[in-house]
């Protein structure tokens, strides 16, 4: 018991010192981070070549950033290992986002917490900006189309800026909402809360997205109760460790019965389509060390349980939601409620989109950073809302 209480101390406990100053190394790494999310923010992607170099620019970071760290058998070969997977996932499916998720979170060791997620914030807000500006200059087209929503039967117009659908900028505005409200550890007045509804309402507005209203309403409820109710605060805490398995079993469970059950029926049209996709390619695909690449578009595999499965494969399945779960344990074990809501509002994000193995689009990777250290020196709760 004194062990188990001295291990779950070490993990909570920030040592300030070590990070209260940058070195070039890392000053490197915040700047290759805010350019990708930047630019993952204003709607580039492997398509375009300023994207594809900056990946590039970031793998030459990545080394120098690797080389300068005090060497550590144990993390250079589990950092070898990701970097290898991520190249396989790369020749199978010709997409680099699992390669650039470990460079990220590999680049990240030893960063103070709060200042890898402040530049991620701070990147998603200079790029909502710029979206904005390119639209109303006419710099990015703007087009309008109609969109048949399954869960009403009807059709509502929504809008494409310069090609990409305003669910990625409403999914942006999120992100910059659940950061702001996690590095502030929810202690925001009720004011704060309002605005952030008020402009989800817009949001949803613009974008026509349920999925995106009802996340962002159901977050910033989640991190006012759990603010306002150390009962509540005390359940979520309890329990957090089942959310990850429930979400999974509710994928690929209800993907299963598709077509077997009414019930099933009614949630496909409330989630657009996406159970029907789930099960199309769960019937259609084995299972697979690799993955089976890129099937379709990414906007057909709108659930991240499944697209990871399929598209990357069982080692990539198990490496990403078993670590996941596992910080998850830690975090619950050191009580810290405002990271495990972090944590689980994107878990929940994940049944309907397939962004989560991203990390320049999915903040709460980061979280992860801590088991690459072997020390837990991890605690936002110290200094969130310095």
């Amino acid at each position: 018991m004194i062990k188990r209480k001295a291990a779950i101390k070490q993990y909570t406990d920030m040592n300030a010192g070590n990070v209260s100053s940058m070195r070039v190394v890392d000053l490197l790494y915040c700047a290759y981070l805010f350019s990708v999310v930047f630019m993952s923010t204003l709607g580039l992607s492997a398509g375009d070549d300023i994207y594809v170099a900056c990946v590039g620019l970031g793998a030459a970071f990545a080394v120098i950033r690797f080389l300068a760290m005090d060497f550590d058998p144990r993390f250079f070969l589990i950092a070898m290992g990701l970097a290898a997977l991520g190249v396989i996932e790369l020749v199978v499916s010709k997409r680099f986002t699992l390669l650039l998720t470990v460079m990220l979170l590999v680049g990240a060791k030893d960063i103070d917490i709060k200042r890898v997620l402040l530049t991620f914030l701070t990147a998603k807000i200079v790029g909502l900006l710029f979206v904005v500006l390119f639209a109303a200059t006419g710099i990015y087209e703007v087009e309008f189309y109609q969109y048949y929503k399954m869960a009403t039967d009807t059709y509502i117009q929504r809008v494409l800026v310069n090609g990409s659908s305003t669910n990625v900028m409403h999914l942006s505005f999120l992100t910059v909402v659940f950061l702001t409200l996690y590095m502030k550890r929810g202690n925001c007045g009720i004011v704060v809360y309002l605005v952030f509804a008020v402009l989800n309402i817009l949001c949803e507005y613009i974008t026509g997205s349920y999925i995106g209203l009802f996340l962002g309403m159901g977050g910033l409820l989640l991190f006012y109760v759990l603010q306002h109710s150390g009962k509540i605060r005390e359940l979520f805490v309890r329990f957090s460790t089942a959310v990850l398995p429930l979400l999974i079993a509710f994928s690929f469970g209800t993907a299963l019965l598709y077509g077997r059950n009414g019930f099933v029926g009614v949630l496909d049209r409330i989630f657009q389509g996406r159970i029907y996709y789930n099960n199309f390619f769960l019937s259609n695909y084995t299972a697979s060390p690799f993955g089976h690449g890129m099937l379709t578009s990414e906007g057909n595999f709108d659930n991240s349980y499944v697209f990871v499965f399929v598209a990357y494969g069982l080692i990539a399945f198990i490496l990403l939601f078993g670590s996941m779960q596992l910080i998850v344990k830690r975090l619950k074990e050191t009580r810290d409620w405002a990271s495990l809501a972090f944590v689980v509002i994107y878990m929940i994000a994940g049944l309907s989109e397939s962004f989560y193995p991203a990390a320049a689009v999915n903040p709460s990777l980061f979280l992860l950073v801590p088991l690459l250290s072997f020390n837990g020196n991890f605690d936002m709760r110290s200094r969130a809302a310095s």
